[in-house]
């Protein structure tokens, strides 16, 4: 029994030690958990508007670029072609910023159909509005049903909604400043049919002494 006490005594002190250490171990852990996860969210909230505003970006400024290619209808349709080959294939395990650049290509998609529609003739007319919504039915619409790969299924619903409103919107005031500036360039000289800037197979032309623009396809 002499011999048993101390290691018994020896024993507890020992188990409560490590418990001790365990113990201080763990709630000197614990913070150190919290302010990584804490670090973890502040990165990722500020990398996300980031990505955004990137993707965004890009799209605007291959957009731009492509109105001074030659041959900018073509590098659209393969573009297109590719990106909807990309997006069905990838879906949303696809960066936030390549998602945006999708989605926004494909609104500019949209815009450049109510575009077509819209420069038929000059004006904002009930005619040249139905043009632009025939174009956008016919063109228009059916590549942002990739949306639904890129986004959860109520926002790319929103996405979807907004193509034609914001296109249609976009093609109006595009080609009305079209309008306008030519009307200006060649208001005192008048001029014979010319290729629109906008839509190359479209044309106009300006009567100086009727005061009258027209155009056609």
């Amino acid at each position: 029994m002499t011999l048993k006490m101390p290691n018994q005594t020896l024993d507890r002190m020992t188990r409560s030690a490590v418990s001790h250490v365990l113990q201080c171990g763990h709630h000197w852990r614990t913070p150190r958990h919290r302010s990584a996860d804490s670090l973890g969210h502040f990165a990722r909230a500020m990398t996300t508007p980031r990505q955004v505003v990137l993707g965004v970006l890009v799209a605007v400024g291959l957009f731009v670029s492509l109105e001074f290619v030659p041959d900018g209808d073509l590098v659209i349709m393969i573009g297109g072609a590719l990106l909807l080959l990309v997006a069905l294939i990838r879906g949303t395990r696809l960066p936030l910023m390549f998602r945006v650049f999708i989605t926004a290509c494909m609104f500019y998609w949209a815009y450049i159909a109510c575009l077509v529609g819209r420069t038929m003739q000059p004006g904002f007319t009930g005619y040249t509005i139905g043009m632009a919504l025939t174009m956008f039915a016919i063109y228009g619409w059916w590549p942002g049903i990739v949306l639904f790969r890129l986004w959860r299924p109520k926002f790319a619903v929103s996405l979807l909604c907004a193509l034609l409103p914001i296109g249609l919107t976009l093609a109006a005031v595009v080609a009305g400043t079209e309008e306008y500036l030519f009307i200006r360039k060649y208001q005192d000289t008048g001029v014979g049919v010319t290729k629109r800037w906008t839509v190359s197979n479209h044309w106009l032309s300006y009567d100086k002494y009727a005061h009258r623009l027209d155009g056609s396809d």
